[in-house]
């Protein structure tokens, strides 16, 4: 994980569509709209419910996490667990100065799931403490954007085909909030018999 500034997120961001707006958020930069849907999460299954919607964004050769400006993180109790989260019990983060994180992928397919683990967990933190944040992919050439606002997670694309894809993703959670999606089984069980071994 990386922490970028401003000018260094726009330039990933320019590749898809999109930008820093004014507000820190992430901003669509097309003419055209995006479509969005929101869903309130729920308060039962809340990690297993990040961790559905984390999958919703393509897989790239990296991912975005944005906070914007309507997340004060005043309360030392949230700040040591999303800082702990990214940078260990040694440093305290800036939320002031750090609002954009950069995380890589295609190195080693143990970092990349864990990566993808550590994202959808960040997504739980925000969607825990009703913060605002983003995610994109570097495939979200579509416009796919995921937004946390408020307890609500927002998903929003240029393309109607990933509403579509976002609502069947819903209703497959709501039919059994307690099962895990299968990218999350699948490195449960890979890395249950590594230890079996």
């Amino acid at each position: 994980m990386k922490r970028l500034t401003m000018q260094q997120a726009n330039a990933y961001l320019r590749d898809i569509g999109m930008e820093v707006g004014t507000w820190n958020q992430i901003a669509d930069r097309q003419a055209n709209k995006p479509k969005w849907i929101n869903y309130r999460a729920p308060r039962d299954a809340l990690l297993n419910f990040s961790h559905h919607v984390a999958a919703w964004l393509p897989k790239g050769d990296w991912k975005i996490f944005q906070i914007d400006n309507s997340t004060g993180w005043m309360d030392p109790v949230q700040v040591s667990l999303f800082g702990g989260l990214l940078f260990g019990t040694e440093e305290v983060p800036d939320f002031i100065e750090d609002r954009t994180f950069l995380f890589e992928f295609g190195k080693k397919k143990t970092g990349d799931e864990n990566s993808e683990l550590l994202i959808s967990n960040l997504i739980f933190i925000f969607l825990l403490f009703e913060s605002h944040g983003y995610v994109v992919s570097s495939n979200s050439n579509r416009g796919q954007l995921l937004g946390v606002q408020d307890g609500f997670i927002y998903f929003a694309s240029r393309d109607e085909k990933d509403i579509d894809s976002a609502e069947c993703l819903l209703r497959n959670f709501e039919r059994d909030p307690l099962a895990s999606p299968s990218w999350v089984s699948e490195i449960f069980v890979e890395r249950q018999e590594k230890v079996a071994q």
